[in-house]
């Protein structure tokens, strides 16, 4: 008898954590389904046509990679956070350049974000001046980014210090990064 209730109990809490699991995954899974904008990239603005990378355009390589590069950060006054951090992602400038879409009069970018926060604006000089440096990341640490306040995934903006100097650069960095607005 004892034997009998110890299957019973076995089977149903393996029932129970099966029914629990399965919606996991679809969950996780269909997230891009239901926030698309939040796995593409859209440029927009001073073009002479929009266009929008899906997430598997940026990471597969059709722009190139900028691998594993270390990017140096720093704050605004008062607070002068520095860190440095390793990302991946695609430059922008190869992202802007691909469709040549850019007006001639085009003179600036900046960056906004799934969740409405836009960046000040980068000389699209520098941008082009610095194409390894001004990247939109998916790889943090050789990891994906993920969608959460530290990793502010899965696309961000990144500008590397060494291209704002002797300003900082943390007002061109963008979590949730979907578009680049040129302007």
């Amino acid at each position: 008898m004892e034997r009998h209730r110890t299957r019973r109990i076995a089977f149903i809490t393996l029932f129970f954590l099966l029914i629990m699991a399965f919606p996991i995954p679809l969950i996780v899974f269909n997230l891009r389904n239901r926030n698309p904008e939040l796995y593409s990239i859209r440029i927009e603005g001073n073009v002479s046509e929009v266009l929008t990378y899906t997430y598997e355009d940026i990471v597969d390589g059709l722009f190139g990679v900028v691998e594993k590069q270390e990017f140096v950060y720093l704050n605004q006054p008062p607070y002068n956070t520095r860190y440095n951090v390793i990302y991946t992602g695609v430059s922008v400038w190869s992202l802007l350049t691909h469709k040549s879409v850019i007006n001639s009069n085009a003179t600036e970018i900046f960056f906004r974000s799934y969740d409405a926060y836009y960046t000040d604006t980068l000389l699209l000089e520098k941008v082009e001046n610095n194409p390894t440096l001004v990247i939109i990341a998916f790889k943090k640490d050789n990891k994906p980014l993920k969608y959460n306040s530290d990793d502010g995934g899965p696309l961000r903006a990144i500008v590397n210090l060494s291209v704002t100097e002797p300003d900082y650069c943390s007002k061109y960095w963008a979590k949730y990064v979907n578009t680049i607005v040129v302007v």
